[in-house]
């Protein structure tokens, strides 16, 4: 049986490992390098449910059983930082922590002493360390999966661009490229983020009008000495969180995020990278950071939102896998993984719908890995700030 796997993202390359473990024959096709996309651009948060406990607390049992997956399976990309700092006015801080009890996710209070290493003035927040929220480099993760794949036998093709799915007679056939060349396949999965909604519309989904992108931003700078991700609970609050080889990501909790269509050029928002700074200021001491030159960078963002899960904003922070045999096409799936935290439960709901099982009877965890280090690979993109200004920072 053959398998092509869209995409060589987190999800995507988990994926193509699963299926190859399983016996598959399967190849990957990435239209720049693995990890250009949403997957290199992100904070690498693996989240405890803590940010998610009041919106969507579904999803926090998934969070808190996929942390030891991440600290078992990719060790080398753990960056060794202290617990998560949350923070915000205290009467919404206290009907928060009554959520993370009722949730299990535990916490330790900090005294606003504690919390004055870090903040202009903590006078009226309350602060929490949560407890066993990690943080991780996203690129070491592609690497590993990566090297994994390939050692695995799995034919991974960068910079290969896929045109379309093809289909006949109510199954998947494989796909074509640009230059019009057929890959055949018994299995295609769609992981291709921004590239979703093309592929959709190209098969006339009745699904693709669910499919939507939104334009995140983020600033970075050098890191001085923080040792934390630090997260707001107040509405435009600003969050930090300390990234790989000395860089420090700053974003707005709930900044305006536009939708976004296709595969257009993308700009940071000027605006949005004004408040960054000034909330930056005017939270954060000093000390912490180097904002003598920041590099604003952009980020996607794709969801399905046409389900239970989301919320007032059409946000869906939780994975969704779809079979597209109510499409009329049996093999063929789509998978957008909603947040880095949830990639191995959206895999395993990939190969549970490809292996006719529940969930249930799916391991969560990868296949065994074969390698003991692993070496960055260049078939995996660089964080997007390092092209943008590494003689710079």
């Amino acid at each position: 049986m053959k398998a092509i796997v869209i995409g060589g993202g987190v999800v995507g390359l988990m994926s193509a490992l699963r299926l190859v473990r399983a016996g598959y024959g399967v190849t990957l096709f990435e239209a720049q390098k693995c990890g250009n996309g949403a997957s290199t651009r992100n904070q690498g948060i693996i989240h405890s449910g803590a940010m998610y406990a009041r919106l969507h607390p579904e999803i926090v049992p998934l969070c808190i059983e996929a942390q030891g997956m991440f600290v078992r399976f990719f060790p080398e990309a753990h960056l060794h930082h202290k617990r998560s700092l949350y923070y915000g006015a205290s009467q919404p801080m206290k009907e928060l922590c009554v959520q993370w009890d009722h949730l299990k996710i535990f916490y330790d209070m900090v005294s606003e002493i504690d919390a004055s290493e870090y903040f202009l003035e903590t006078a009226g927040r309350m602060f929490a360390e949560v407890i066993n929220e990690s943080i991780f480099s996203a690129k070491r993760i592609i690497d590993i999966l990566v090297k994994e794949a390939v050692e695995a036998g799995v034919k991974v093709y960068v910079n290969v661009p896929i045109a379309q799915i093809v289909h006949c007679n109510g199954r998947v056939s494989g796909v074509s490229d640009y230059t019009g060349r057929t890959y055949e396949a018994d299995v295609v999965i769609n992981t291709s983020g921004l590239g979703v909604k093309k592929f959709l519309k190209g098969i006339n989904s009745h699904y693709q009008d669910s499919i939507l992108s939104r334009l995140g931003s983020a600033v970075v700078m050098r890191n001085r000495r923080l040792d934390r991700v630090i997260v707001s609970t107040e509405f435009k609050g600003c969050n930090l969180a300390p990234a790989n080889d000395g860089y420090l990501i700053v974003i707005i909790y709930g900044a305006n995020q536009p939708w976004i269509h296709g595969n257009q050029r993308f700009c940071v928002i000027g605006e949005e990278y004004v408040e960054a700074m000034e909330k930056l200021r005017q939270t954060f001491r000093g000390d912490l950071y180097d904002s003598a030159v920041t590099l604003p960078y952009s980020c996607t963002k794709t969801e399905f939102i046409n389900n239970l899960y989301a919320d007032e904003w059409q946000v869906n922070p939780s994975y969704s896998v779809i079979d597209h045999k109510d499409d009329d096409i049996q093999g063929l799936f789509t998978c957008l993984p909603g947040k880095l935290t949830l990639a191995f439960h959206a895999t395993r709901s990939i190969m549970a719908h490809i292996l006719h099982q529940s969930e249930e009877n799916v391991d969560l965890a990868l296949p065994s890995f074969q390698l003991n280090f692993h070496e960055p690979s260049n078939l995996v993109a660089i964080e997007p700030w390092k092209i943008m200004g590494e003689n710079e920072l």
